[in-house]
C-alpha cells in the first residue's frame, strides 16, 4: 500500500425497476382533439421499492419519440418491490394525428443517491487519513449524512474503523468529508480490502421519514 492512494467507492444497494403491464388504450375526443385515454400498471420487477412514483406517458408520431405529439404525467404512489399498481391517463394528440403512433413512458420516484469520490489517502506514521467528497445525485436531500470506514484483513476481521458527520446533502450538492484511522499495531501489508458504508435519512410527503443505510466492499489492489 503506497502512502498515498487515490480511488472512488460507490455504493450498491436494491433498486427498483420499472415497466408498465396490461395498457389499455381508448380514443375519445374533445371537440376537434383526439385523446387517448390510456390504463394500465406500473410494474416493479426490481428488488427495492419505488417511492412516490410519477410516470410519463410519451405518444409520438415516430419511433423514438420522433414527432412528439403529446405526453401526460401523473403520481402513482410508492410502488413496493414485485408491485403493481394502477394508473390512468390522457393525451392530447391534437386535432389530426397520425394513423400510427408511437408510445413511450418514463419514471421518475423519490431517492438519493450518494456516491464517495475523488478519495486521497494518506499514511504518517500508524495513523492513516482519508479525505474526499460526498455528492447526492439524488432527487432529494440525505439528512444527517454519516460516512463510515473500515480496513479489513484477509478473514474479513476489522484493522482500523472511523467515521465522518458529513451533514445534509441538497441534491447536486457536493461535501467534504475527512477520516482518521489508527492503524496500531496492523501492518498496512494486512490490510486486503476496505467496507465504506453510508447511512442517511430522507424525508417524503413532507413528513415521513426513512433512514437508509448503504454500503459496499472493495478489495485492496496488491502491489
Amino acid at each position: 500500500m503506497p502512502p498515498t492512494t487515490r480511488y472512488r467507492a460507490l455504493p450498491h444497494w436494491d433498486n427498483p425497476a420499472l415497466d408498465t403491464s396490461d395498457l389499455n388504450f381508448n380514443i375519445g375526443h374533445s371537440g376537434s382533439h383526439v385523446i387517448d385515454n390510456v390504463t394500465g400498471n406500473v410494474r416493479n420487477t426490481g428488488k427495492g421499492p419505488a417511492p412516490n412514483t410519477a410516470i410519463t406517458f410519451v405518444e409520438a408520431a415516430g419511433q423514438g419519440g420522433v414527432g412528439v405529439l403529446g405526453s401526460t404525467t401523473v403520481k402513482v404512489g410508492d410502488v413496493p418491490a414485485g408491485a403493481n399498481l394502477p394508473f390512468q391517463l390522457a393525451v392530447d394528440l391534437g386535432d389530426n394525428p397520425p394513423p400510427d403512433v408511437y408510445y413511450h413512458s418514463t419514471f421518475d420516484y423519490d431517492s438519493a443517491h450518494v456516491a464517495d469520490e475523488q478519495e486521497t489517502a494518506r499514511r504518517v506514521g500508524g495513523t492513516l487519513t482519508v479525505t474526499g467528497f460526498l455528492h447526492n445525485s439524488g432527487a432529494v436531500p440525505a439528512l444527517t449524512l454519516v460516512l463510515g470506514s473500515s480496513l479489513l484483513d484477509g478473514g474479513g476481521a476489522s484493522l482500523a474503523s472511523a467515521s465522518s458527520r458529513v451533514g445534509s446533502l441538497s441534491p447536486g450538492a457536493r461535501a467534504p468529508y475527512e477520516l482518521a484511522m489508527d492503524l496500531g499495531e496492523a501492518s498496512p501489508a494486512d490490510i486486503r480490502s476496505v467496507r465504506i458504508t453510508l447511512s442517511w435519512r430522507q424525508v417524503r410527503f413532507l413528513v415521513l421519514s426513512e433512514a437508509r443505510t448503504q454500503s459496499v466492499k472493495e478489495a485492496v489492489p496488491s502491489a
